[in-house]
């Protein structure tokens, strides 16, 4: 996430701007937290 990006999450009252965090937060971490969940399904659990 970028500076800017992340500088937006702390004034994120406003809808679009709020989507748009979202959005990008799935898209860049949903893949690392499939990971690490079968990474601890596999070794942890």
């Amino acid at each position: 996430m970028e500076d800017d990006e992340r500088n937006n999450v702390t004034h994120s009252y406003n809808r679009k701007i709020a989507m748009g965090i979202i959005t990008l937060a799935k898209q860049e971490f949903y893949k690392m937290f499939c990971e690490l969940k079968e990474e601890i399904d596999s070794n942890w659990i």
